[in-house]
């Protein structure tokens, strides 16, 4: 089922990165999900996606985190764990990263910690579009005030328990 799609673009010489975090503490879903991001432009392992290999299975839901301060805790008070200082313990925190043609696609689960590279963009834009995917049978799970805020937005009508399928979001193959 299509939950959402979003388009990013950072413009030549851009130097701010999204932060260290997890999708699914921002989807109103009650099981995990797949975020296949997609890179429209060549992009150096510097500056693109990376990973925590192994950070989905270790069974830890972070606290969401506001893009706009990189720090700042989504919804106040969560009772969720912040997410750690990845760049500080290497070891800890082994992280991946690719050279990427435009056209490549990195598949990752919403609990896999992700962020952008560390080096600012090139001399041309940095385009990529990331498409959400849910399982048929994925039920709505309202978390609150640390949800995306296109969830208020979409006249989807879903309380905690419905199927999430539907209009708002279809099913890709019934």
């Amino acid at each position: 089922m299509l939950i959402e799609d979003q388009w990013f673009c950072s413009e030549p010489g851009a130097i701010s990165r999204s932060p260290w975090h997890q999708d699914h503490p921002y989807y109103n879903l009650d099981r995990p999900f797949v975020t296949v991001w997609v890179t429209l432009d060549d992009v150096t392992a510097d500056a693109a996606l990376r990973v925590v290999e192994g950070s989905h299975a270790t069974g830890i839901t972070y606290a969401p985190i506001e893009f706009s301060s990189s720090i700042d805790t989504i919804g106040g008070d969560s009772e969720l764990e912040p997410v750690p200082d990845i760049d500080a313990d290497p070891d800890r925190f082994p992280v991946t990263t690719w050279d990427l043609q435009a056209g490549d696609a990195v598949a990752i689960d919403s609990r896999m910690l992700h962020s952008t590279g560390i080096r600012e963009v090139a001399d041309r834009p940095f385009r990529r579009l990331s498409t959400r995917y849910a399982h048929p049978d994925t039920r709505y799970l309202d978390l609150g005030e640390q949800a995306a805020v296109f969830w208020k937005m979409l006249p989807h009508g879903l309380s905690t328990g419905d199927l999430v399928a539907g209009e708002v979001f279809p099913l890709i193959k019934p």
